[in-house]
């Protein structure tokens, strides 16, 4: 399991509930979560540049000017203290490294689009386990214990799945330190380890074994174009970072992210250049294949949907009970129509909601409708008799952006809001200028957001 996202999360965690002390907005509140994310980040890594751009690239998923400042001075205060207080080691060392060949640049290539694919079968190996775990009859307390069961008896055989996997991963990066057979033996079962620990509820991130499964990925790479092109193995590190930001930069939707971090641990710029070519094609593969990240996917199981941006997120978690309102005119449906031409006319409506005397709801007539029909001779006597209008009824719990779908097809003032967990009952009416407004005053607080300059 790994220990950067617990860190992630405690950051966050921080910034928001300074956030809530200050009683700051949801704007504001988000600036200050990304900052508590980038000092997380800036802090594990000794990487405040990462940090900075991670908080932007995952959190804030924009680059604000207002939000740049308070995200950069978290992130130094963090490296800072990592740098002065904390003693920790670099994640993995790299000596001087010799220039890649021009046609090594294809193979790392082809590592990013191999790396997406392993990205892929980790975030599935999680997702899926998740889903069996739901589906077993144990109590959920046991199921940690039933992987941590599995998992021991396997590392009797592979102790190098247990943990984070930090020394796996420097050896990982030193040619020869594995064999081929060794590599992909690692690779497969911390896979399969992690996805069943995770899966079966053990607390930890996906970050550190995405980590140690890009490396194993990329070092077996490695081993086999020496083995086939018979070359010197003097750059075997460049196909093992190529291979640890392949995999990881999909798993977590941040490839800029992944790149500064190993340009920041390693300070080569040869590196990061091969990095980048892996990441050019992970990234994209990876987005149309699985999605943007494991975060994304998980979130939209859980019903929020940020694949067309945080505003359509923020308007599907509004539900138009937020908006309701009871300014309108109801009918009983055997009020005659003269009453009821007269009764829409004092109110200044256009339209009559017709409620039983049970509350329910059973239609909606037009003013011009039952002008029509009172006009008429031989017309109807009673509102219920009156054509209803075609049209949409909402839920309390509806959101905002499925009643804007609804409205595309409707001309009228109003949508009806009915409880079916009442028996139709009647609530009220959400106007057609009410969802408008909301929505311009979400998308006016996201471009402050955005932006704004303080």
């Amino acid at each position: 399991m790994g220990q950067y996202g617990p860190l992630v999360h405690l950051g966050a965690t921080l910034g928001s509930l300074g956030a809530q002390l200050l009683r700051l907005g949801r704007s504001d509140d988000n600036i200050t979560i990304a900052c508590g994310v980038a000092a997380a980040i800036a802090t594990a890594f000794n990487a405040p540049l990462a940090g900075i751009v991670f908080a932007h690239e995952v959190v804030l998923r924009h680059y604000a000017l207002r939000a740049f400042a308070p995200v950069a001075a978290a992130a130094l205060v963090g490296y800072v203290i990592a740098t002065n207080v904390l003693e920790r080691g670099a994640l993995f060392h790299v000596v001087d490294t010799a220039v890649p060949r021009p046609w090594e640049f294809v193979a790392f290539l082809a590592i990013g689009g191999l790396g997406a694919l392993v990205a892929g079968a980790y975030m599935h190996a999680i997702l899926g386990v998740t889903r069996l775990a739901g589906t077993l009859t144990l109590a959920p307390s046991l199921r940690p214990a039933l992987a941590g069961a599995l998992l021991g008896l396997t590392a009797l055989w592979v102790p190098d799945i247990l943990g984070m996997g930090q020394e796996t991963l420097r050896f990982a990066t030193i040619a020869g330190a594995f064999g081929s057979a060794e590599l992909l033996l690692v690779l497969v079962l911390k896979i399969a380890a992690t996805g069943l620990c995770l899966g079966m509820g053990f607390s930890g991130g996906v970050f550190s074994p995405a980590l140690v499964i890009g490396t194993l990925f990329g070092a077996l790479c490695g081993s086999l174009v020496g083995q086939l092109s018979g070359a010197p193995q003097e750059t075997f590190v460049f196909y093992a970072v190529c291979g640890m930001v392949a995999v990881t930069s999909p798993v977590i939707g941040a490839p800029l992210t992944s790149l500064l971090i190993v340009f920041e641990l390693t300070g080569s710029y040869a590196l990061t250049t091969a990095a980048l070519a892996s990441v050019t094609l992970a990234s994209p593969i990876a987005a149309q294949l699985f999605g943007r990240s494991l975060f994304d996917i998980q979130l939209e199981r859980r019903g929020l949907d940020l694949s067309a941006g945080r505003g359509r997120a923020v308007l599907r978690t509004t539900p138009v009970a937020e908006h309701l309102t009871d300014d309108c005119v109801t009918l009983h449906p055997q009020t005659p129509v003269a009453e009821a031409v007269t009764t829409l006319c004092r109110a200044r409506h256009g339209e009559g909601y017709l409620v039983d005397e049970r509350g329910r709801y059973r239609g909606c007539v037009s003013l011009a409708d039952l002008e029509a029909a009172r006009e008429s001779t031989a017309g109807p006597a009673r509102v219920d008799e009156v054509a209803t209008l075609a049209r949409p009824v909402l839920q309390p719990d509806t959101s905002l952006w499925d009643a804007m779908a609804e409205l595309q097809d409707v001309t009228g003032e109003a949508l009806p809001v009915v409880d079916p967990a009442a028996d139709d009952a009647f609530r009220g009416v959400v106007f057609e200028s009410s969802i408008a407004r909301a929505y311009l005053a979400h998308s006016d607080e996201l471009s402050r957001e955005e932006h704004g300059t303080g």
